[in-house]
């Protein structure tokens, strides 16, 4: 609907209750797997009145405070794969992995 919905400091997020995943991830230039456990919220959980029946399928964008964004559509966004973390593999994430919050869903983070 072209409204933005609400932006969260990690301090926010972490009030709402922790989802952890274990995502495999295929490295796009090496071809390794590697897998990775990631904390935070589920989408599902910031956007619970968004979850009503439409005619169309909106796409929901996700912006980082770098500018970088990525969008999918809100039936995606709200499948219990898709997390905001905050925590790689029991570690508060750093700048240099892509902190302090990064969109994750099954296959991509």
């Amino acid at each position: 609907d072209g409204q933005l919905l609400q932006v969260f400091t990690v301090d926010e997020l972490k009030k709402y209750e922790k989802s952890t995943r274990k995502v495999t991830h295929k490295c796009t230039t090496s071809g390794n797997l590697n897998q990775q456990e990631w904390t935070g919220v589920w989408i599902g959980e910031l956007l619970p009145k968004h979850r009503v029946e439409r005619s169309y399928d909106p796409l929901v964008t996700f912006v980082g405070m770098d500018g970088f964004g990525y969008s999918m559509f809100l039936s995606r966004a709200l499948k219990e794969d898709v997390i905001l973390a905050y925590e790689q593999n029991g570690e508060a994430l750093t700048t240099e992995t892509g902190g302090p919050v990064r969109l994750v869903k099954d296959g991509q983070h």
